[in-house]
């Protein structure tokens, strides 16, 4: 099978270290390529983004990994791994607050871009690194995402 082409993220050995070891698994297991046979698949209805709502998704040929795919305030959409790198929780119980999803554990938040930061009490951000993106298009009312694609939020 060819392979299509390879998606590269860097984080810091002590962002590796804080993360769950779903998330170390899913690392190793994940090598930045994508087959060339995978195409656009429809994840969601856009109506189901409104409201700063995350929906959640599978698909079988990224190893069944889950995502949650969400819109901005912006309107860029954004697909992203479905549990939160810090403590794994569920971002499908995420809020998107203006152009970030925060997730609703500790509150670390999301860009469309994938840039992972930690907001303190009085506003600081800390950076947490960057979370893998997949590509993401809005057709006839219908969400869709392609890894083969390229990676980072895409205005609708």
């Amino acid at each position: 099978m060819e392979l299509g082409r390879r998606i590269t993220t860097r984080l810091p050995p002590a962002v590796i270290r804080g993360f769950s070891a779903v998330h170390r698994a899913a690392l190793q297991r994940f090598d930045g390529r994508f087959p060339d046979r995978f195409r656009w698949q429809p994840v969601a209805r856009a109506t189901d983004l409104a409201g700063g709502r995350a929906v959640a998704f599978a698909l079988d040929d990224l190893h069944g990994d889950e995502w949650v795919v969400w819109r901005d305030a912006a309107g860029r959409l954004c697909a992203q791994p479905r549990r939160c790198p810090h403590l794994a929780w569920d971002l499908a119980e995420a809020v998107v607050v203006g152009t970030e999803l925060v997730c609703p554990g500790h509150g670390w938040s999301f860009g469309a871009d994938g840039r992972a930061v930690k907001r303190n009490q009085r506003g600081r951000a800390d950076p947490k690194g960057t979370v893998v993106t997949l590509a993401v298009r809005e057709r006839d009312g219908v969400v869709e995402v392609s890894p083969e694609r390229g990676t980072g939020g895409v205005d609708r």
